[in-house]
């Protein structure tokens, strides 16, 4: 069968191999065949003294083959795999393995309890602990995967050259949150191994989390050329195509991901949320349903969530977000569940219901958070006269990062500004954000903070800018901010003395929550002003 394969896809040769038991030693054998005639090209065999060492001797095999069949030397030295992953145990790698596997369809959750089993065989497995770390994060569980990129960092003494690239790599960008030395370091692991997809995705990533998407976009697509069946390049540019509104282009990208019968939960994740931000509730329902019932269901109750609240819905968002919280709980991601706890705080606060989002958002606070996490609880705090507590959950996690990036640029000004806020002190909250210009087109909660903050000095002109930043791009933008930036924008021009743009906002803001709940205290203001606007 592989020979027939092998002619079909016009290749000139295929390598099999074989292992066999001699006692306490093993023979590996490996031979190279002409698939056209079946004649053999090279043969390369050597014996390994025990089974712990039955993978190094796979490796020196390989190296042997490839020299054989014409590889030059420099190649070999640059592109040898041998010590890609270290371990001298066979059983943990034979978990390693199931662990990629589903890795590598993009079934995160799935390929947890299989790294974790490798790390539990061989407790000095550093690649083990960094995938482990890496599943965690794309289950959005980033505390826990800070925890297991730290343990893969302190055993970088007993790994290869590539290894220690890779571990220390991803420690910088999720382990500590340092995205300058992240950066280098995947741009030289890009260059030391230009075949390798995976170093162009995480450099996408970062430039994603950036705001930088046009920058991110290239990397994503390197990623698929280099390998047409790496998940992640797929769903990280469908996600790059919604954020900066060219939809067409990322069903494109999706339909190219499902012709190679690459089906996995994040992309209908982001292809769930582009069709919120297009309005297609039918598509978005086929997303809903294939998410349904599958581990990774809480990520499309978090978009239904948002979805809701930006339609002024919030009961519904908090009952769908009760519901992921419990899901979570189920699947043992305590971390997740507090930020969906969180988000219910967010819910709340952001429409006025300020003695709900406390109560929420103290208990959503972890003693071990991801930056993120903590912005998410620390902004219902702040918003709603709580300042002390967001300031002592802001002060924590500068403890715990005191180098991360966005901590410092964007999330720790966030919190702050917020706290000025309901300290009234506006001038403050906009010196506070400062910082964050940079990076703010990923973050709209910078944004709207800073919209706010003009409205409260009366500078109408300023907040309007601030708001229109975030109705300009709503790819990036749909969400609970979207449609209270058409109020804020609403109220800056009418502070600017624009009559007329003030009405327009106004009218957009009470048309997207036509189907609002009633009782919302913002929403019941927002008509009050309207009302007083159009006498």
């Amino acid at each position: 069968m592989a020979r027939e394969i092998c002619q079909r896809e016009g290749e000139k040769a295929m390598i099999g191999g074989a292992i066999a038991s001699l006692g306490k030693t093993y023979a590996i054998a490996l031979q190279a065949t002409n698939c056209r005639t079946g004649e053999a090209l090279a043969r390369e065999q050597v014996e390994a003294d025990d089974k712990d060492h039955v993978l190094r001797a796979v490796a020196t095999a390989a190296t042997g083959m490839r020299a054989k069949l014409g590889e030059s030397l420099a190649s070999i030295q640059k592109l040898d795999v041998r010590n890609q992953v270290t371990t001298t145990s066979l059983e943990a790698f034979q978990a390693f393995a199931l662990g990629r596997e589903q890795s590598d369809l993009g079934f995160a959750l799935s390929a947890i309890p299989f790294f974790q089993r490798a790390t539990e065989l061989d407790p000095n497995f550093a690649s083990a602990f960094q995938n482990l770390g890496i599943m965690y994060s794309n289950a959005a569980e980033s505390g826990r995967c800070a925890e297991y990129l730290k343990k893969a960092f302190a055993l970088v003494d007993r790994v290869s050259d590539r290894e220690r690239l890779e571990i220390s790599a991803r420690y910088y960008y999720q382990g500590t949150g340092e995205l300058g030395k992240a950066a280098d370091a995947y741009q030289l692991l890009a260059r030391t191994y230009p075949r390798e997809a995976a170093p162009h995705n995480s450099l996408g990533v970062m430039q994603s989390s950036m705001g930088e998407w046009e920058k991110a976009l290239p990397e994503f697509q390197e990623a698929v050329r280099l390998d047409p069946r790496f998940v992640y390049g797929y769903s990280n540019q469908v996600s790059v195509y919604s954020n900066l509104g060219r939809f067409d282009e990322a069903k494109a990208v999706a339909k190219a991901a499902f012709s190679q019968e690459l089906d996995f939960p994040s992309i209908h994740r982001f292809l769930l949320r582009s069709a919120y931000v297009q309005g297609d509730l039918v598509e978005a329902e086929q997303h809903i349903e294939w998410l349904a019932g599958k581990p990774e269901e809480y990520f499309s109750l978090q978009l239904q969530a948002a979805n809701a609240a930006a339609m002024g819905q919030v009961r519904r968002a908090l009952e769908l977000l009760q519901r992921g919280g419990e899901l979570t709980r189920r699947r043992n991601l305590p971390e997740l569940a507090a930020r969906f706890q969180a988000l219910q705080a967010q819910s709340e606060a952001l429409v006025g219901n300020c003695e709900a989002a406390r109560s929420q958002a103290r208990t959503a606070i972890l003693p071990e958070q991801a930056p993120g996490d903590t912005l998410i609880a620390a902004l219902p705090l702040a918003l709603c006269g709580d300042a002390a507590a967001a300031q002592r959950a802001a002060d924590e996690i500068s403890r715990q990062y005191p180098v991360h990036t966005l901590w410092n640029a964007v999330y720790l000004p966030s919190v702050r500004a917020a706290v000025e806020l309901s300290r009234n002190q506006p001038q403050k909250a906009v010196e506070s954000l400062q910082v964050a210009a940079s990076y703010e087109r990923a973050h709209t909660s910078a944004i709207y903070l800073r919209g706010l903050a003009f409205l409260r000095l009366r500078k109408g002109a300023e907040g309007a800018t601030e708001f229109q930043k975030i109705l300009d791009h709503k790819g990036a933008n749909w969400g609970p901010y979207y449609p209270l930036s058409y109020l804020g924008l609403a109220r800056a021009a009418a502070s600017a003395g624009d009559a007329t743009r003030s009405r327009k906002a106004y009218q957009d803001f009470l048309a997207l929550w036509r189907d609002a709940d009633a009782e919302l205290p913002i929403l019941k203001e927002a008509r009050r002003e309207y009302e007083s606007l159009t006498k």
